[in-house]
């Protein structure tokens, strides 16, 4: 596999989680993804628990397939810091599959321990050729 950049569509559907952060109540979460230096946030799904939805749609320009790719599953609070309730750290290459894209259930962990799955669905465009590396200039067929 070639570290060539491109566009990356990224759907981060849902999770599955084991670590419930609440007290009382019902947990209040997001997917928090940081990506090359800025971080992105999916919807707080209101006492979604642990079972959220949020079919969250973002685009990314990728410089290089071997990047780091973080999602943490947070709980939102409203008189306290917010929670982290679980973490994966990837590379952006686990995201393309054999075709650059596929939907996968990745686990998730907490101090080590594996805490659940979030899904997670993409859709890779490598960048295009450079000028001159894969076809020659000139006239073309008619």
């Amino acid at each position: 596999m070639s570290n060539t950049g491109g566009h990356l569509v990224l759907h981060v559907e849902e999770a599955k989680v084991t670590r419930d952060t609440e007290l009382f109540g019902t947990m209040d979460p997001y997917c928090e993804i940081k990506f090359n230096g800025k971080t992105t946030k999916t919807p707080v799904k209101t006492d979604a628990g642990k079972t959220p939805k949020w079919n969250f749609r973002m685009e990314l320009e990728v410089e290089d397939v071997m990047a780091p790719i973080l999602f943490k599953i947070m709980n939102k609070n409203l008189m306290s810091d917010d929670q982290i309730c679980h973490t994966q750290d990837l590379k952006i290459y686990n995201l393309l599959g054999p075709n650059n894209g596929m939907t996968e259930d990745f686990h998730t962990y907490y101090e080590k321990k594996d805490r659940g799955t979030i899904k997670i669905r993409s859709q890779f465009t490598p960048n295009a050729p450079a000028a001159g590396t894969s076809q020659a200039s000139g006239g073309g067929a008619a």
